[in-house]
């Protein structure tokens, strides 16, 4: 591995970070205290190392103990969703530790499940902020009551087809609505997740007469002109659409959409000056990081040296944007014009940087549930 040594001194500059790292002030998977879980855990594969060790059982007894201690609004049971996922995620992957440690009572579980019910009721499907994401932990953990299936409930083609703009993001749009839909094949689900791709996502595609930088846009309607500009990014854009449409035809085996889902990749991976791909930064969101995780995500299944090129390249992009003195581990997140500030988190900071470069140095390190699939890459 051309980048190995850099990549694990990254590691340890950012390990060093969160083992320190008090400062948090939420349980949130995005940024806050979960993030540094899942990072130690994901390290503690790699390394044995019982400072490590300590530091995430501190953790996580930090999370329980603000859970217990703390009367969560209903507002708050996305971010306790995320908490409940990762500790369940833990189990599969290292029940001999982790089995048991969380339990939900039956009042936790129906303020979760009364949560889905209102963000479906007003169409709120959000993987962050919506019936998405506690959905996720929910089938996780209580897979005979079938909580997916309430999400078929929202007609997205119907907005789309009175006007409404719908958002082509796996953060905030349908790419997470299929993606995570496919992890459930069934005829149901089937002719959802078909008219979704069929008459919204495939219809989005730019054409050959028109002129952009990217295959999709960042969102559709019927009533406008699509503008093909978006970045490259986990976030939004041409690699969500890749991720949803190859999950979907894995799913459903459907050919036609595993072959867009490469042609937007291999199109993405000509895609290496800034104007073009319009990154600034190395998060996991909309930076370096994230579309490095995705090329590694399609490596792993697909054997293009395009897609092994592009993955190599990003983690070198990556390493690269560790340029500032005064940053965590030398990055620093771009959070307004001209606005950078350092960030420990999963989502747009270090947490998520490193767990990216953690599975570049120990590829080895499979299981069934990888921690990318708390961002659909899966």
């Amino acid at each position: 591995m051309a980048f190995e040594n850099l990549a694990l001194q990254k590691v340890e500059e950012i390990k060093e970070i969160i083992i320190n790292d008090c400062s948090y002030n939420t349980i949130s998977i995005l940024g806050g205290a979960t993030s540094n879980i899942i990072f130690l855990h994901r390290y503690l594969q790699y390394r044995n190392d019982e400072i490590v060790s300590d530091a995430l059982v501190d953790t996580i007894n930090y999370c329980i103990d603000s859970i217990e201690n703390h009367k969560l609004l209903i507002a708050d049971y996305s971010v306790l969703s995320g908490f409940l996922w990762t500790m369940k995620y833990l189990e599969v992957v290292d029940s001999e530790n982790f089995a048991g440690v969380v339990s939900v009572d039956n009042f936790t579980k129906s303020k979760l499940v009364e949560r889905v019910d209102s963000f479906i009721e007003n169409s709120t499907f959000d993987l962050f902020n919506g019936a998405i994401g506690i959905t996720k932990y929910l089938d996780m953990a209580f897979p005979e009551d079938y909580h997916y299936k309430k999400l078929l409930n929202i007609d997205l083609c119907q907005f789309y087809e009175r006007g409404e703009e719908i958002i082509l993001g796996m953060a905030h749009g349908i790419p997470s609505m299929i993606s995570y839909l496919s992890n459930f094949p069934t005829k149901e689900t089937y002719n959802y997740v078909n008219r979704l791709i069929e008459e919204i996502v495939l219809r989005s595609k730019r054409p050959e007469n028109v002129t952009g930088i990217s295959l999709y846009p960042d969102g559709t309607t019927l009533s406008k002109v699509n503008e093909y500009q978006s970045r490259v990014g986990w976030c939004y854009g041409d690699l969500s659409i890749a991720l949803c449409l190859w999950k979907a035809g894995e799913a459903f085996n459907k050919n036609s959409w595993r072959n867009e889902a490469m042609t937007i990749l291999l199109h993405t991976a000509t895609r290496r000056e800034q104007p073009e791909t319009l990154v600034v930064d190395a998060g996991l969101c909309h930076g370096s990081a994230g579309i490095a995780q995705i090329f590694r995500h399609f490596n792993d299944r697909v054997n293009l040296k395009e897609l092994n090129q592009t993955y190599n390249y990003w983690i070198d992009y990556t390493l690269h944007l560790a340029k500032y003195n005064d940053g965590a581990a030398g990055y620093k997140a771009l959070v307004a014009q001209d606005k950078w500030e350092k960030d420990n988190g999963l989502l747009e900071g270090i947490a998520g940087i490193g767990l990216v470069l953690l599975d570049y140095v120990d590829k080895e390190a499979h299981s069934s549930l990888n921690w990318s699939s708390c961002l659909l890459i899966d």
